[in-house]
Order: structure tokens, then C-alpha cells, then sequence
């Protein structure tokens, strides 16, 4: 059984190091910490702080965000060839961020992205500084 400490789950860019940890463990609320902030979700929306946690951004949901349109909109693409709302490469990023995050989880270890390869691996096997760019 795993340890609460390796139920986080860790993503990595080539920049940035985001541990995601299950609300229990940080209030009521859910967020991601990174070397320079933090993203703290509400029911409303998110807030981005500094590490001074001065305000950087605020989105506020407008119901946009509804997994039901994303579905539809993908679904008429398909069949009756309706222009995407969201471009492929957007989703195909939040699509990697999350199997990032899902095989740190299975494998109890940090993962990174090999730019070069354009793949998932272990972030100990990328020559790669703790240091944000």
C-alpha cells in the first residue's frame, strides 16, 4: 500500500514541477504548488498567486468549462466535420499532463517530458536543472 506521501501525483515540463496533493491533506480546497506559485481551484473557478501570493491571474467559470459541450463539439467534428473549439494541440497537452500524472502515481516516481523524443520518462533520466528557465 502506498504511503500518503507517494499518493501525490508529480507532472514535469522542462520548466516547472507541479506536486498535486488530494484536498484532505490541504484544507478543503484543492491545489498545485510550483517552484514560483500556486494554483488554488474553487467551485467558482481558480486563483493564480505568487510565492508571495500576490494575484497573478483569476478565471471565474463561465460555463464554458462544461464537459458536455467539449463532447458535443468533438462529436459533430466527427460526423459531420464542424470546426473544433479547442485546438488539437491544446487538448493533446492536457492529455499528457494527465498520463503524467497517472504513471507518476503507479510508478511512485517523478516523470518528465522528453522533448526530443516526444515522449513520457522518468524525470531522473532527463539531463535537466531544478531551476525554472
Amino acid at each position: 500500500m502506498k504511503s500518503e506521501i507517494s499518493r501525490r501525483s508529480f507532472l514535469s515540463t522542462a520548466s516547472t514541477a507541479v506536486a498535486v496533493a488530494g484536498a484532505t491533506q490541504l484544507s478543503a480546497k484543492s491545489y498545485g504548488r510550483g517552484y514560483r506559485g500556486t494554483l488554488e481551484f474553487t467551485k467558482t473557478g481558480w486563483v493564480a498567486r505568487d510565492k508571495d501570493l500576490k494575484v497573478l491571474a483569476e478565471h471565474t467559470k463561465t460555463g464554458g468549462e462544461d464537459q458536455n459541450l467539449h463532447h458535443t463539439n468533438l462529436h459533430n467534428h466527427l460526423r459531420n466535420g464542424e470546426a473544433l473549439n479547442c485546438p488539437i494541440e491544446l487538448g493533446m497537452a492536457g492529455v499528457v499532463a494527465v498520463n503524467m500524472a497517472n504513471e507518476s502515481w503507479r510508478t511512485s516516481q517523478m516523470m518528465g517530458w522528453d522533448a526530443a523524443n516526444e515522449k513520457m520518462v522518468p524525470a531522473n533520466t532527463l539531463k535537466m536543472s531544478h531551476e525554472p528557465e
